[in-house]
Formats: structure tokens, sequence, C-alpha cells
């Protein structure tokens, strides 16, 4: 119980042992964000289907840099813990990896449609 308690306090969901911690603000809107682009895309129809090729350059410059920051992120960590290569604590990294992956996708879209 005790450990639940501190879980709480510390923001995180109790999940047995040891405690899960929530998504942050964050993390939902831009899940909420790719759910949206996704239903448009799939509908073929809506705001984010509507050609827009100074969105997708922008797209493309930031998923660029954020997918290169990632990879710099686990070079750095797998430097500082050796000892959990390959996947040790490698998961928010890779999932950082496939967000940068969609918008990478979604800035080629409106990058090259006219």
């Amino acid at each position: 119980m005790v450990c639940a308690e501190v879980a709480a306090a510390n923001g995180a969901l109790a999940v047995g042992s040891p405690a899960v911690s929530r998504p942050a603000d964050g993390q939902v809107v831009v899940l909420i964000l790719m759910v949206w682009i996704s239903v448009d895309f799939a509908r073929s129809t809506g705001f984010w289907v509507e050609p827009r090729p100074r969105l997708g350059l922008a797209a493309l410059v930031w998923s660029g840099l954020y997918f290169a920051a990632m990879i710099a992120r686990y070079v750095i960590r797998m430097a500082r813990r050796p000892d959990q290569r390959w996947f040790g604590g490698t998961i928010p990294i890779i999932f950082h990896c496939f967000v940068a992956a969609f918008q990478w996708t979604f800035g080629i879209y409106h990058a090259t449609s006219k």
C-alpha cells in the first residue's frame, strides 16, 4: 500500500510493482492529434488532408531534427549505460522515433502536394 501511495503522490499509476508513470499532458495531446490526422487521411477528407506545402516543409524539418535528437539520445544512453544494450530503457526512444516517422510521412504528403 505504501508503494501505491508514493506512486500516486509522484503522479504515477500504481499497476502492481513497480509503479508505471502516466503520460504527460503533452503526450496525450500529441496522440490525440495523431489520431485526428489519421482519421482525416482514412476518410480522405478533412482539415489535415488539404495540401499545405509550407506546413509540409516545416514538418519535414521538425521531424528530421526530432529523429536525429532521438538517435543522439540513444547513443548517449548507451554510452552512459552500456549494461542496458540494446533494449534496456529504450522503449521511450523507439516510441519517439515512430512519432518522428509519422511526422515525416505527414510532411512528405504536404510538401509534395500541389
